[in-house]
């Protein structure tokens, strides 16, 4: 993942994508936020405990079908962990619809 994140560009794309509410826009938020928090490592290691409270998602479920939707819409590529005690790894996409090719979360600083 890239240094610089250009994630207006991102935001933008969430803002016009009418499959997308207010718990998706939440979630990828928690993600560039935790990318950035991480370094912008490619694959990003994420689990549940640490983006649900960041992402403020209440349950399992309504994350699990979040992250899912996300990526089944384009905006990550998410490969789950089968053990509870290793993270799911997530990449960032720069263009929606890119499912399946990293890219990174691309935020442009302030």
């Amino acid at each position: 993942m890239e240094n610089k994140m250009e994630w207006f560009e991102g935001l933008g794309r969430v803002q016009e994508d009418g499959r997308l509410g207010p718990i998706h826009v939440s979630l990828y938020v928690a993600l560039c936020l935790l990318a950035k928090r991480q370094g912008f490592v490619d694959p990003l290691p994420v689990s549940a405990p640490k983006l649900m409270p960041l992402a403020k998602i209440g349950g399992k479920t309504p994350y699990h079908r979040t992250i899912r939707e996300l990526a089944e819409f384009g905006y990550i590529k998410y490969l789950p962990s089968c053990d509870p005690g290793r993270p799911s790894k997530v990449w960032l996409l720069t263009t929606v619809g890119a499912a399946g090719q990293s890219g990174g979360c691309q935020v442009r600083s302030l």
